[in-house]
């Protein structure tokens, strides 16, 4: 499980999903919002594969989203 945070207000799940596609199969995605309805701005997924994940922190941590430079890592549990 990997933790995305840096995500820009205007990103929407969809987007988020097609930029994860590319690393793997994706088994879960968490986007997370306020009461209101707007996006928090980090968002939790998960890949088939360890190696999937890896990828996808190495391919997206430091990527410019919406203007914004987001970080990809490893969840804490």
């Amino acid at each position: 499980r990997i933790h995305l945070s840096s995500l820009p207000p205007t990103l929407t799940e969809y987007a988020l999903l097609r930029l994860l596609q590319p690393y793997g199969r994706l088994t879960a995605l968490d986007f997370l919002f306020t009461p209101s309805g707007e996006p928090r701005g980090y968002a939790f997924a998960s890949f088939s594969t360890r190696e999937s994940a890896e990828a996808a922190i190495v391919g997206l941590n430091g990527r410019v989203v919406g203007g914004k430079r987001m970080a990809a890592r490893w969840a804490k549990e």
